[in-house]
């Protein structure tokens, strides 16, 4: 790995673990949902990785039962499928919650709960633990329901997750293809996205890659016009850097490192983080990484 590759993931992973503050009461108005249980939310994402969310899950999930607000039931049987997913030491917990959401989600016919806890945390589970053969086999589950039922947010999902099982597989021009396939469906049918940004720098990066400049050019320009959040937009920033680099353009490259230096330690990127639930591509945020309400 050359020493501008290190730099740059040295402040994409340093970025990662930067803990924004939200806006509870005016993120509330825009997803359209009680501030009383939004800010309960945000509490719960607070503990996410401490067992007493467990208990607060519940809690929130009473509380939109007394409001009839079943969106947000959902989301309180996820927080507690994500407590498990992160700890990643309890099988059984992160099996059964999966189904646990799954069963709500179709009973209340909200399907991307229902594919996101399938896709996003039983099958990356499985990937994560070094078992993408198994997290292949799921993947196909998923793949065959989602297109008996031509749902087209399930086959999102899908495509999703098949590009990751694919990446860690370490063949790329079959998640390419897998990532063609999202972004296809997510314009064609101008489905609520909130990866669609990683997706594009994905593809620009098979493109650098592959040695196709104009691609990779017209991909990064996708991802900037589509990242919403701050870790995505430092992310497309990076992605650039590795283009210019690549294509021999040093002196472009340095200047947006630099700028991104500059704004990291000013603490530019401090803001509003969306809290959806749903990955970035690695999945690892409900709706990779705000809350869709």
């Amino acid at each position: 790995m050359s020493r501008l590759s290190r730099i740059i993931l040295g402040y994409l992973v340093s970025f990662l673990f930067i803990v924004i503050p939200a806006k509870a009461q005016k993120e509330a108005e825009v997803y359209n949902v009680d501030s009383s249980l939004y800010a309960y939310y945000q509490r719960c994402q607070e503990h996410l990785l401490e067992p007493v969310v467990l208990s607060m899950s519940d809690t929130l999930f009473r509380m939109a039962s007394g409001q009839n607000d079943q969106r947000m039931q959902a989301v309180a049987l996820s927080t507690r499928l994500d407590y498990y997913y992160y700890q990643a030491n309890n099988e059984d917990s992160i099996i059964f919650y999966t189904n646990k959401v799954k069963q709500f989600a179709k009973e209340i016919q909200q399907s991307k709960y229902y594919y996101f806890a399938w896709a996003n945390r039983l099958i990356l589970y499985y990937l994560k633990t070094g078992r993408s053969n198994i997290a292949l086999y799921e993947a196909e589950k998923v793949l065959k329901e989602a297109q008996a039922e031509d749902n087209k947010t399930g086959l999102m999902y899908c495509y999703n997750i098949m590009s990751q099982i694919y990446t860690v597989k370490r063949l790329d021009s079959m998640a390419f293809e897998w990532q063609l396939k999202e972004i296809e469906l997510t314009e064609k049918y101008d489905l609520e996205n909130y990866n669609i940004s990683q997706t594009y720098s994905q593809i620009s990066s098979y493109y650098i890659n592959t040695n196709q400049p104009e691609k990779a050019l017209e991909a990064l320009k996708k991802a900037d016009a589509t990242a919403y959040s701050p870790t995505q937009k430092i992310s497309v920033q990076l992605e650039y850097v590795n283009y210019y680099s690549k294509f021999g353009d040093m002196q472009a490259a340095e200047k947006i490192l630099n700028e991104c230096k500059t704004a990291f330690d000013q603490d530019y990127f401090y803001g509003k983080e969306e809290i959806e639930p749903e990955t970035d591509n690695s999945g690892d945020s409900f709706n990779n990484g705000g809350f869709s309400y």
